[in-house]
């Protein structure tokens, strides 16, 4: 009797240790990555975020029409809806990047208003790294319920040339319809496109004009350009030293975009430049105030002094202290010249001479641009070309016209020119007290897509209280949110480029999970974020520890063509 117990026992102990060790299996092979990851990857999928500007929708998301608003419905008391109403109209997500071939799952709540059912369809837009669409996958119907919560699962692979991934609901007919526990998953590894997982990327940049930059030709219409341009130089000098202090309690590197006289320490002697030119395009046709500068040389002003005796007219002895605090410093032209107004020729005697000035005060070649006055629109063929071959490979400031547009205001994305794709193209936001409102919403629409935005202003205007309160609020809140990476402009692009010839691949579902990492490019690469398929204990090299484990997210260094395996262990 006592020996059939203790048979029974055994018996019963090993049903429940292989029970238990079916139940990891089953809990492992759930988070393989075979299957899809349990946590959602987009921004706001479960609408928590009202967008800030009207509180009608959620953050991030956009919608065909004004039928599309958070719902009144919801499938869980501690849930949210949003409410679909208008056979045309559709309610669209934030991106997501993904490259070809990853798999995704969608999966969301639908319940219909109406007495009788109705139907509902997923849009799958596929996105390029210019961020225009390069296929949409329409799925069939699914039905509706009346009164009731019915489910829509979809699963998608990206195509070739995918670099995004935007999905839109779309109701069959004017029912109204309620869209509740959505849920966005990847299959695999997937790597994130900012330092540590950062959500966004922000530069901070000022156009620095002297004198005898951009204020003595100053356009209609331009800030200050009824001001008097020594008092404008001088304000610029100001808004030097105020930038600065604001940036340097949070170590904070901007962008100064530079003209050629910044780097000058005076000009006694009665240099030229360029030729001594005249650009009979400076014209009252052309929003110039008068005719002047169409006759006389563009640099005729210079009173041939010294940063002491004429302050407003050079700004070299400035340019050791920016060097000192490791500030950045790129190209506004040498003369601040309208970019699509000059021949090819003097675009090339430009960049040379900016260059050149540069080199005299210890700044190396420019390799970013900002156009002044956002005149790329004129740029031709032969003009894109003389940036290309100065090593120009990031832009910002271009044409805000919508015929001449080649940055992504709309997607606040980085954007390869389309013509030119060693020059990456960045959105910016003109920081005023007047536009800060608008600013923090462009840096809330950038985090929703994972994007990038060069925030910038004069420095001549980070002088008044109203501006540096601005700035000050900008800075503030980007740096508390934790979620942002800031630094300058041409660091934010070097990243954006290498962090897409990195791929992660599994290569044994495990446990432990084995992964292959590859860094294509020649840069190392600190902090680079991989979302795993489960959450994570450990990460091991060679049996030895390796990287940071934030929840489902592992962080590592990697070098310039370099590839490693690291062995995943699951938190269970």
């Amino acid at each position: 009797m006592r020996r059939r117990l203790y048979v029974s026992t055994g018996v019963l102990l090993l049903l429940t240790l292989l029970g238990l060790a079916w139940g990891l299996r089953e809990r492992w092979e759930q988070s393989s990555p075979e299957r899809f990851t349990s946590g959602n990857i987009l921004y706001n999928a479960d609408f928590s975020r009202p967008d800030a500007r009207t509180g009608r929708l959620p953050d991030g998301w956009s919608a065909g029409g004004p039928g599309v608003a958070l719902g009144a419905f919801t499938f869980r008391p501690d849930s949210r809806s949003v409410e679909i109403f208008g056979s045309n109209n559709y309610l669209k997500s934030p991106l997501v990047t993904t490259r070809p071939g990853q798999r995704f799952r969608l999966g969301f709540r639908v319940l219909c208003e109406s007495q009788t059912p109705s139907r509902v369809r997923v849009w799958f837009h596929w996105l390029d790294e210019e961020g225009d669409e390069i296929i949409v996958e329409k799925r069939p119907w699914r039905e509706a319920p009346a009164r009731t919560w019915g489910t829509v699962l979809e699963e998608v692979e990206a195509p070739d040339g995918a670099a995004y991934l935007t999905i839109s609901l779309h109701p069959a007919a004017d029912d109204r319809l309620f869209i509740d526990t959505l849920s966005l998953n990847v299959s695999g590894v997937r790597v994130l496109p900012w330092p540590e997982g950062r959500a966004a990327a922000i530069s901070l940049s000022v156009d620095w004009e002297t004198a005898m930059g951009g204020l003595i030709h100053s356009r209609s219409g331009d800030p200050g350009s009824a001001a008097d341009a020594v008092a404008r130089g001088l304000r610029m000098r100001e808004g030097t030293h105020q930038l600065l202090a604001l940036l340097r309690p949070y170590n904070l590197r901007a962008t100064w975009f530079a003209n050629g006289y910044n780097f000058l320490e005076g000009n006694p002697e009665g240099r030229t430049f360029l030729g001594d030119p005249v650009f009979t395009w400076a014209d009252d046709a052309h929003r110039w105030p008068d005719d002047r500068w169409a006759s006389a040389p563009w640099f005729a002003a210079d009173p041939h002094g010294t940063y002491v005796s004429h302050p407003a007219w050079y700004f070299g002895d400035l340019v050791p202290q920016l060097l000192a605090e490791k500030q950045a410093i790129e190209s506004h032209t040498f003369s601040h010249f309208y970019g699509g107004f000059v021949e090819p020729e003097l675009w090339r005697a430009d960049l040379a001479a900016w260059n050149e000035v540069a080199a005299e005060r210890g700044v190396g070649p420019a390799s970013a641009l900002a156009f002044p006055w956002s005149g790329s629109d004129g740029m031709t063929e032969a003009k894109w070309h003389e940036l290309e071959q100065a090593g120009i490979t990031v832009l910002t400031r271009t044409s805000e016209r919508s015929i001449f547009r080649i940055s992504r205001d709309d997607l606040l994305i980085p954007r390869p020119h389309p013509g030119f794709r060693t020059m990456l193209v960045f959105p910016d936001a003109y920081l005023t007290p007047a536009t800060l409102t608008e600013t923090l919403l462009l840096v809330d629409r950038a985090v929703a897509n994972g994007g990038a935005l060069d925030i910038w202003a004069h420095t001549e205007e980070i002088t008044s209280p109203e501006q540096i309160a601005a700035w000050r609020m900008v800075i503030e809140r980007c740096v508390a949110s934790g979620d942002l990476w800031i630094a300058p402009l041409t660091e934010l692009a070097g990243w954006w480029r290498a962090i897409r010839q990195v791929e992660a691949v599994v290569i044994a579902d495990g446990p432990p999970l084995r992964l292959r990492i590859e860094n294509r490019s020649d840069r190392s690469l600190s902090g680079v974020a991989l979302q795993l398929p489960v959450e994570a204990l450990r990460a091991e090299v060679d049996g030895q520890p390796f990287g940071r484990i934030v929840g489902d997210t592992l962080i590592l260094n990697i070098g310039g063509r370099q590839t490693l395996e690291v062995d995943i262990w699951p938190a269970s």
